[in-house]
């Protein structure tokens, strides 16, 4: 079974939803999830943002307007993280980044095989450390943590490669009308968005496997 995930390493439902699956997945046939490929999909939040991002206090002014309004959604995503065993430092958070460079990172990790280890190092640096993910050198750092060549990485960003495989991934949001992420696509037949619980994985998940072949276009 493949399973697409239209994400943005910003997004904090996004990491929130990646545990959730990830318990579902754990608890899957009982654990064992060798039939089970993830493929992250690259969805930007903030496409129009500057290549080297904006400060976090910009992006809080521009986007919600009011400090209050921003605070009282990140008690909200603290709480949730926390039954996740997932912990959410906004306050150290200085920059909101253009994605593009974190997407065209995590495709290079997708052809390594290394994809689902690199998007968790992603959400960690940026929600946990509150690293600039924007910046080449962390993307760099983060692929030595999870064993990735970063000298690939380096010859990646100095060139053009990927930029239009993430486009294309991109337009293909638009063209299934994704309008947030997280969003998951199970075996091209069924979509879910949000950070469901895991049972609604699993519902997913089964309903995937089990739909007649004669049903399908």
């Amino acid at each position: 079974m493949k399973i697409d995930i239209f994400f943005d390493p910003t997004c904090p439902w996004c990491y929130i939803g990646k545990a959730k699956l990830d318990q579902a997945l754990q608890s899957e046939n009982g654990g064992v999830r060798s039939d089970i490929v993830l493929r992250w999909r690259c969805f930007r939040l903030n496409p129009g943002l500057p290549e080297g991002g904006i400060t976090r206090r910009q992006y809080v002014k521009i986007k919600f307007g009011s400090e209050k309004v921003i605070q009282d959604l990140q008690n909200k995503i603290i709480e949730t993280g926390h039954d996740l065993n997932l912990q959410f430092n906004f306050d150290r958070i200085e920059r909101t980044p253009n994605t593009l460079l974190c997407h065209r990172a995590a495709l290079l990790a997708e052809r390594e095989g290394k994809a689902d280890t690199y998007v968790e190092a992603l959400f960690r640096a940026y929600f946990v450390d509150g690293y600039d993910i924007g910046d080449p050198t962390i993307l760099m750092s983060l692929a030595k943590e999870v064993g990735l060549p970063s000298e690939a990485l380096g010859t990646l960003f100095a060139g053009e490669d990927l930029i239009k495989e993430v486009l294309e991934d991109e337009q293909e949001s638009r063209r299934r009308d994704i309008r947030g992420v997280p969003f998951y696509i199970f075996d091209e037949k069924f979509t879910l968005s949000g950070a469901q619980p895991k049972e609604v994985f699993h519902e997913m998940m089964a309903l995937a496997r089990h739909w007649p072949k004669s049903q399908e276009t």
